[in-house]
């Protein structure tokens, strides 16, 4: 089995697979992540829009986040545009 380029979302800074976190690379930190063959299968299995389940982990943090000035929604602290409208985000 041999690593694999997983194309990331505009905005997300990595992913987290079976436990294990994949951190962005590429010009802007984000642009792609190198996974295992295996978890590159098991995310390409999934097709929901952005929205994980499965072995795929979802992440709760303390910190201050990011929010959209355009939508008002709130994202991660590493989540530099808004999923939902494209706009970048600013910090809470």
């Amino acid at each position: 089995m041999g690593d694999r380029i997983v194309t990331l979302p505009p905005g997300c800074q990595g992913l987290e697979v079976g436990g294990k976190t994949y951190r962005g690379r590429g010009a802007n930190g984000g642009e792609y992540a190198v996974v295992p063959e295996h978890h590159a299968n098991l995310i390409q299995s999934v097709d929901t829009g952005g929205i994980v389940s499965g072995d795929f982990k979802v992440g709760i943090s303390a910190r201050s986040g990011r929010k959209c000035p355009a939508c008002g929604k709130r994202w991660f602290t590493w989540t530099l545009e808004c999923h939902s409208c494209g706009t970048a985000t600013e910090p809470e």
